[in-house]
């Protein structure tokens, strides 16, 4: 079984599969009378059907240690969507290009840190959420994912490496 190294994000790297959503670079406004600071146009919500519309999810995550495997791909073909951890806790975001079946060898796997989320753009291969500490997300898709959902097992599984040692 090939292993799959996590690495540390950055925009540059993660912009084929979508955004890293952080404050840092944005430009901030100061609105509520002095008492709040907003970070502007962080990512869009992308949405590719005409009356389509977007919804506000929660997800309770269990953390997840060492030990994971990666054996599926998932895609929402019709809208983006939007990961933001709400207790600042890390996760990893395993991706692939949008194209018809992504091959093991063009899967990645990045470290997104506390305080940081991601918005997945249309149609590129992901697997589902790995939480490693317990914590909830906001969650920001289009409505009705049963339409807006594929699905696809790797020829061959990946073994998750969260230590460069193990690449």
């Amino acid at each position: 079984m090939r292993k799959l190294r996590a690495e540390r994000v950055s925009r540059e790297s993660f912009s084929p599969y979508g955004d890293l959503i952080e404050a840092g670079g944005a430009y901030v406004d100061t609105i509520n009378d002095g008492t709040s600071r907003r970070f502007n146009n962080l990512s869009r919500i992308q949405l590719t059907e005409p009356d389509a519309q977007a919804c506000v999810h929660l997800y309770r995550s269990t953390g997840r240690r060492g030990g994971i495997e990666v054996r599926l791909l998932e895609r929402h073909p019709f809208g983006s969507q939007l990961f933001m951890p709400l207790q600042g806790q890390t996760f990893i975001a395993v991706v692939a290009a949008a194209r018809d079946i992504p091959a093991p060898e063009d899967v990645r796997a990045y470290v997104i840190d506390g305080g940081r989320g991601i918005n997945l753009a249309p149609g590129v291969w992901h697997h589902p959420l790995i939480s490693m500490a317990d914590g909830d997300y906001l969650v920001i898709e289009r409505a009705d994912p049963s339409r807006n959902l594929e699905v696809h097992t790797l020829s061959a599984s990946l073994q998750l490496s969260l230590r460069a040692e193990d690449a």
